[in-house]
């Protein structure tokens, strides 16, 4: 298995290893392959798994993490940022410690090594001021023209250039579009802004040295985002596709904060309301209201309808909740919009890379979402605590109570992780299996299979199956253990440890064979 996939790796950081000519203010930024735990972004903590040093002297020096946005965090970005300028062409070291936990508190392992060089004597590269369109315009001409104020001093014996980007998401994970040049502005290829919606852009400073080629780079501008809309039109598409919002792109089940929530196309005289229960019915499944705080950006008076709202909730998000938000005609009653999605989850000891590791090519043509695996993972992760508590609630009494169930954390145990992902397989597999087999009301005849590749799919589903099943009665067993067996001896009838019901018995490692009848039960005492 691929651990790398759900681990906390590194996937890129700024400034990358080996960089040179770094600012002597750097805001330092590492993005990783998962999500972290949120205790990781306080700075009390932060500075248990980060070190940041002079490469040559060992000479530690102390940082600031950055705080992450309000309306949208990102769990798998850090920023920090040194609290004392750092000294021109010097090499420093940043230890990324192998204590770094992610989110499902799997720990990173490994030590980190990020090395980068600081700028020359003297070489100061500013942040460039974005001019053109300015944060949240609604842009109707195309070609979009990107504007930015230009460096009017840069050093002698370089080179200026400008990296300007522009994506669709404002965390750049898939840049739609850069440009490197040595003007101040550039116009976007129309083939990049082909469709209607919010944009995001920013600008760097890149000074090449003529000698050497050697390349310097500065800060990014501050994000800037904008609406394209050309004229005659509504900001995402014709008023006949209705409301739509910044959660229609979907979102996973592992939401610690707020999603941004902005609504568009909603009708004037509409109620927007967000309701949460309890995601799996513990301990309801009323709907409660939660308190939202709404505010128009654009406003269309004259067709009462606003452009651009903000729905900003008046208290913390909550675990293990399923969160509706809703639009409603307040004349009739009726909804007009509707959109759900989960906060994280608790217990969860896996993860979906974890589950797409081990089923390879096979998850993707078996209709599983994020919310879903998530969900799936979480309902496994309940039982695992169920198994691990049977013994201090024994069947006799009802087994474990749900409080209990829901409450404890076993530890992130190797095998209780290997048993969920198991579980979880085997729920998904059994569902896809059922669904091409028909069994679930479509009715199908055996000759259609022989025209394609079903009955092979179908096949290697069912082995995988059958292996997720022995691999997870051995991970359960393992977990399970209770009490250590006979360490010694011939199992006959002069051995005690074998005598069934003798007051020196044993019971079994396994959950799944204890005899509750022997005779020296505490609960029998």
């Amino acid at each position: 298995m691929d651990l790398s996939r759900f681990l906390p790796t590194l996937v890129r950081s700024n400034p990358a290893d080996g960089s040179r000519g770094v600012s002597l203010r750097p805001t330092i930024q590492l993005w990783f392959s998962v999500d972290l735990h949120s205790d990781v972004f306080d700075q009390t903590e932060i500075v248990k798994h980060l070190t940041l040093a002079e490469a040559v002297t060992g000479a530690p020096l102390t940082f600031t993490l950055l705080p992450q946005s309000a309306d949208r965090p990102n769990y798998k970005l850090v920023q920090i940022r040194p609290t004392e300028p750092l000294e021109p062409s010097t090499d420093y070291l940043l230890l990324i410690l192998p204590t770094l936990p992610a989110a499902s508190g799997r720990t990173a392992g490994v030590v980190t090594t990020i090395r980068f060089r600081t700028t020359e004597p003297g070489l100061e590269i500013p942040v460039p001021l974005p001019l053109a369109p300015p944060h949240n315009a609604r842009v109707s001409a195309l070609p979009v023209t990107l504007r930015w104020q230009p460096w009017s001093s840069p050093p002698s014996g370089y080179q200026l250039l400008y990296r300007v980007e522009l994506a669709r998401d404002e965390r750049f994970v898939d840049d739609v579009w850069y440009s490197v040049g040595d003007a101040s502005q550039v116009v976007v290829p129309g083939a990049y802004t082909n469709r209607q919606g919010y944009y995001y852009w920013r600008v760097r400073i890149q000074l090449v040295k003529n000698a050497t080629q050697e390349v310097t780079v500065g800060e990014w501008s501050p994000l800037v985002g904008f609406t394209l809309a050309p004229e005659g039109t509504s900001p995402l598409g014709p008023p006949e596709q209705g409301i739509v919002s910044s959660l229609d792109g979907g979102l996973d089940g592992q939401l610690r904060e707020w999603p941004l929530m902005i609504l568009q196309l909603v009708p004037g005289d509409a109620a927007v309301r967000l309701d949460r229960r309890d995601a799996d019915g513990y301990p309801s499944w009323e709907w409660y209201s939660v308190p939202v705080t709404l505010t128009p950006v654009d406003h269309r008076p004259s067709d009462r309808i606003i452009d651009r709202l903000a729905v900003t909730p008046n208290e913390e998000i909550r675990v293990n909740q399923l969160y509706r938000l809703r639009v409603v005609d307040t004349d009739l009653g009726t909804v007009l919009w509707e959109k759900m999605f989960y906060s994280w989850f608790t217990p969860c000891y896996s993860h979906p890379d974890a589950i797409r590791a081990r089923m390879g090519e096979l998850l993707p043509y078996l209709q599983m979402d994020e919310q879903d695996l998530y969900f799936l993972i979480y309902r496994k992760s309940l039982e695992a605590n169920r198994h691990y508590l049977w013994w201090y609630f024994h069947p006799r009494f009802g087994g474990p109570p749900e409080s209990s169930v829901r409450s404890v954390q076993v530890g992130h145990f190797f095998s209780v992780q290997r048993w969920v992902e198991a579980q979880v397989g085997i729920e998904i597999l059994t569902r896809q299996i059922m669904r091409m087999t028909g069994a679930l009301g479509n009715q199908q005849r055996l000759g259609d299979y022989s025209e394609d590749v079903q009955a092979a799919a179908l096949a290697e589903m069912r082995e995988l199956r059958r292996q997720l099943q022995r691999e997870s009665g051995l991970w359960a067993a393992e977990f399970s253990k209770l009490y250590t067996a006979a360490a010694s001896g011939s199992k006959s009838s002069l051995n005690p440890a074998y005598q069934r019901g003798g007051s020196h018995e044993w019971p079994s490692r396994d959950w799944r064979t204890v005899d509750h009848a022997w005779s020296d039960s505490p609960w029998r005492r």
